[in-house]
């Protein structure tokens, strides 16, 4: 009778702790996911294989339950240099990629509408970045310390931004906005940065180029596909600009798979 008593407390216990939309916690290979009440699955913990992964790709399913969300500290400190989250995903949580210091690149999913306060905090070789169009918020602090961060593409979706988001981003040298000059100046951006962020900073208003047009002249042809193979065959070098519009695959890397993609689409085989 004691133990089925202290049985059925600890049951309670877990489900005290537990929060109200988690209707159960699993684990899947390298990862500890919850699912949440809505069906889907949020990831809550990363297992570093022994073995060294440079890029990863994270999973839209895990045991037949799609990702929409990336937990609080799931990735923190993960040793890959580039990391792809699915469309899927529509939140990252506090802290989810938190000092992950390898980290250069990411492709962040078309349907993300939050980042959360600190999510990749400290990414101290976190290069350029492309925010998607769905993008509404992104919480404090959220790329601070990013100091090789040097590009990023934000859509005019963004209307919440919270204070310090880029604080410490030094090397950051071109903004390409979306919107108008006048919807970047009600966003504040760089709002309380302590540093001379914004002061170093170009800002491109209107920007309209779409991701395979490499050569930017607003047409995505035969010749943006001829010259991401240049690139990634080594014969020609690319701005930081072309590079954010050359991942074709969309797995946080540039590289000849893409210029192959490209070239499929353009030419309809």
């Amino acid at each position: 009778m004691v133990k089925r008593g202290l049985g059925t407390l600890l049951v309670c216990a877990i489900l005290l702790v537990m929060p109200v939309d988690v209707l159960r916690a699993a684990k899947d290979g390298n990862y500890q996911y919850d699912i949440l009440s809505d069906g889907t699955a949020e990831i809550t913990h990363y297992y570093q294989p022994s073995y060294s992964v440079d890029h990863l790709i994270i999973p839209q399913t895990i045991d037949g339950y799609t990702v929409t969300s990336i937990g609080s500290q799931a990735f923190s400190s993960c040793t890959a240099t580039g990391i792809a989250i699915p469309d899927t995903v529509t939140r990252i949580k506090r802290s989810a990629f938190f000092t992950c210091t390898t980290l250069e690149s990411v492709s962040l999913p078309d349907n993300l509408k939050t980042i959360e306060k600190y999510a990749f905090y400290g990414n101290t070789n976190l290069k350029r970045i492309v925010f998607p169009d769905a993008l509404e918020e992104i919480g404090e602090q959220a790329f601070f310390g990013c100091d090789m961060l040097d590009s990023m593409i934000v859509p005019n979706s963004l209307k919440d931004v919270a204070w310090q988001v880029f604080e410490g981003c030094d090397s950051l040298r071109n903004v390409y906005y979306k919107g108008t000059e006048e919807e970047w100046a009600t966003l504040r951006l760089f709002r309380s940065n302590v540093g001379n962020v914004e002061m170093q900073s170009t800002v491109h208003y209107k920007f309209d180029l779409k991701t395979g047009d490499t050569n930017g002249d607003k047409t995505i042809n035969m010749m943006d596909a001829l010259r991401l193979y240049a690139a990634t065959s080594g014969k020609i070098s690319s701005e930081p600009l072309s590079v954010m519009l050359s991942d074709i695959h969309k797995d946080a890397q540039v590289n000849m798979v893409d210029a192959l993609e490209l070239y499929t689409i353009v030419s309809g085989a």
